[in-house]
């Protein structure tokens, strides 16, 4: 930018430009006048008719504008600069142009008890983030200079109470190193897990410390680059600080979904009237959420339990006999669930001809056409229940054989035996043969194809195995 003489007296030197808080900025120049202009969104030209000139008492040159809690500070250097009388002085507006008070009073002078002569022509910074705030000028340089041969330093620049400038103690030592803190750009994640903050320090004078407003913690407070890891959702300023600098950025916290362990369940037969009882442990990635939990046991409504030290507890009793797979539902309190379907609750009426079997056994090799090999069968079963049905699972064969149909248990002593049809994973036309003895429990169990009669699975009567979990209960029909 070139400012032509014509038109404006003085000198047209020592140019500094203001930046407001709308980023509107302003040039501001001149020796003998101070002369005030917007400029143009170009920064390189503005509008001639728009020039304001102010001439404060003592005005020389240099001069230059702050802003400060609302308050625009204009100030400029008096007397000439080859003089050891050099100095800065100030006055207020409400706006960037003005107008302006008359002069308030010098804010920076010489010191000549410690050589310090022709302290002016200056600018002022305050550190990002904070009201630190600095001056830095130049001076006779020490020892012999003169107005012609200066040095530039730094001092601190304080406000009163009231806003208005303290003068300045000039040093001969200057100010210590300055950190300016940057908090890095806004980031998210998830709660419970850590997130990283990228923040920065301009160097390692001063150090940098975290804080937030949020219920979250920092993996090492005092590194600029660290992760934070919050224990809630939501949306939690995170600040860094070194010196008098600080700076923030936003953390945006995820929910998660709490999280259920095994589920916890009787594995005999339970008799109806009889309260089931499932505990399932839960988690939560967000420690500060509060949980609940509900349960659909397959007849009824669903029902709630209760949350605690980490436990979901529900209870219910089955009014009828029959296999179910309750399921539960825990849910936290932003209303994000996980849902487990619990192993299989098998219940029978005492004393109403039922048979009733749950649990594991190991069957002996050979048991499954084409497979050499034994293994652990689960097995879930009621036999003389409308809700009845019989489930036999063998993992090491790849077998998972589900009834579709049921005869009533004949039921001798402590045995029951009851037949059927049904599939294997899903698919198929098969029959089987249950015999279950009720103690000592043992199981006997054979499959076959429907159509061409061949024994696909097969655990015989003779030398049935013993269960290894749950029971057997054969519950004869009372007659009245």
């Amino acid at each position: 930018m070139c400012i032509r003489d014509s038109g404006y007296s003085g000198q047209m030197i020592d140019s500094a430009v203001f930046t407001d808080d709308d980023g509107k900025s302003y040039l501001y120049w001149g020796n003998g006048n101070s002369y005030q202009v917007p400029l143009n969104d170009d920064m390189i030209s503005f509008d001639p008719a728009r020039v304001k000139t102010y001439h404060p008492a003592n005005y020389n040159e240099g001069s230059f504008v702050i802003k400060r809690n609302g308050t625009y500070y204009f100030m400029w250097s008096e007397n000439d600069t080859r003089s050891a009388d050099y100095r800065v002085a100030y006055a207020t507006g409400d706006s960037p142009t003005g107008p302006w008070s008359d002069r308030i009073g010098v804010i920076l002078q010489k010191d000549a008890s410690l050589g310090i002569l022709g302290t002016g022509h200056h600018s002022v910074v305050r550190v990002p983030g904070s009201d630190d705030w600095y001056i830095a000028y130049h001076r006779f340089a020490m020892p012999g200079g003169d107005g012609t041969h200066r040095e530039t330093t730094v001092d601190r620049l304080f406000f009163d109470a009231d806003g208005r400038i303290k003068p300045v103690v000039p040093t001969l030592e200057s100010v210590d190193p300055v950190t300016v803190a940057h908090a890095g750009p806004d980031v998210s994640g998830a709660e419970g897990g850590p997130i990283a903050v990228r923040g920065s320090v301009s160097n390692d004078a001063n150090r940098p410390t975290w804080s937030t407003d949020g219920p979250c913690s920092f993996a090492d407070p005092h590194a600029a680059a660290t992760t934070v890891t919050c224990t809630d959702n939501g949306s939690f300023t995170v600040t860094l600080t070194t010196g008098g600098s600080r700076d923030s950025a936003l953390v945006t916290v995820s929910n998660v979904s709490p999280a259920a362990g095994t589920p916890s369940v009787p594995v005999a037969p339970v008799a109806t009237g009889t309260a089931v009882t499932v505990g399932l442990p839960v988690t939560d990635a967000g420690a500060s959420d509060s949980l609940s939990c509900t349960a659909s046991w397959g007849e009824g409504p669903d029902a709630s339990g209760t949350v605690s030290g980490g436990v979901c507890t529900v209870t219910h009793a089955y009014s009828t006999g029959g296999v179910f797979q309750p399921a539960v539902t825990v849910r936290d309190d932003d209303g994000a669930t996980s849902t487990v379907t619990v192993p299989r609750v098998v219940t029978y009426v005492a004393g109403g001809g039922q048979a009733a079997g749950n649990g594991t056994l190991t069957a002996p090799a050979g048991c499954l056409d084409g497979i050499r090999t034994g293994g652990t069968v689960e097995f879930a079963f009621n036999a003389g229940s409308p809700a009845g049905r019989t489930w036999i699972h063998f993992a090491g064969g790849d077998l998972d054989f589900r009834s579709t149909s049921h005869s009533a248990p004949l039921i001798l002593g402590n045995t029951a035996t009851y037949q059927g049809t049904g599939t294997i994973n899903g698919v198929g036309s098969y029959r089987f043969l249950v015999t279950a003895i009720d103690g000592p429990d043992r199981l006997a169990v054979r499959i076959w194809n429907a159509r061409t009669g061949r024994t696909v699975f097969n655990l015989p009567a003779l030398g049935a195995p013993r269960l290894t979990t749950g029971g057997v209960v054969v519950s004869p029909k009372k007659h009245r």
